[in-house]
């Protein structure tokens, strides 16, 4: 099998010192624990409040951490990821915004999980790049690129079936925002003490979904 990539021998593995040529630990490590507090934050404001205590994360880090250390930066995503368990809740049932950022969740602890043996050095880089080739995965099935020219119509029109799928037609969330806005207001009329965030919270919880849903889709209906 090797003769058809390599022309006979295949090359010998890339060592530490050739590979830091490319990417330094260092580098590694302080871009990986940015990206990482910002995902799994950007996940834990998908979830209700219930569900967030699952997840016992603190994305505070500590103020001796120096990042520029591999061995300290690879221990503290051992510690951001600490208190995700290896199971979900097993009552929640997610919408697909919750579903994503469970996987999103999960997957970081899969991730940090699957470099443990390996030397700080070499495991930062590890998690860099297999974070840079998610991110690249993403952006490819995004945005339009070359090989897909070809395919382009087909591939938006799979994209907006499979949108509709998961999100709704228009019409429908426009129906959904409706409600969204209804059960706001309808808090507000029996609690008219509370504030727009607090009516916000108590209609997320209601509705079952995020907070940050109902923020997007609400007006105060006071003014």
């Amino acid at each position: 099998m090797s003769g058809l990539f390599w022309r006979g021998k295949p090359p010998r593995p890339v060592s530490a010192t050739e590979a830091a040529r490319f990417i330094s630990p260092e580098e590694a490590g302080r871009r990986l624990l940015v990206a990482l507090r910002a995902w799994l934050g950007r996940a834990l404001e998908e979830l209700p409040p219930e569900v967030r205590a699952w997840y016992r994360i603190e994305l505070e880090p500590p103020a001796w951490l120096d990042p520029g250390r591999p061995a300290m930066a690879l221990n503290e995503c051992r510690r951001l990821v600490l208190g995700i368990p290896a199971a979900r809740p097993g009552t929640f049932r997610p919408t697909p915004e919750q579903e994503r950022a469970l996987a999103v969740l999960h997957g970081i602890r899969a991730a940090v999980h699957s470099v443990e043996g390996i030397r700080a050095a070499q495991a930062l880089v590890v998690l860099d790049r297999a974070i840079g080739l998610g991110v690249n995965l993403a952006r490819a099935h995004a945005e339009p690129w070359e090989p897909c020219a070809a395919t382009g119509e087909k591939v938006q029109r799979a994209a907006r079936d499979g949108h509709a799928s998961t999100h709704g037609t228009p019409e429908e969330k426009a129906e959904r925002w409706a409600e969204y806005q209804s059960a706001v207001g309808a808090i507000l009329e029996r609690a008219p003490h509370l504030s727009l965030t607090d009516a916000r919270r108590r209609a997320a919880r209601e509705m079952g979904v995020s907070y940050n849903t109902i923020r997007r889709r609400t007006t105060d209906p006071r003014k």
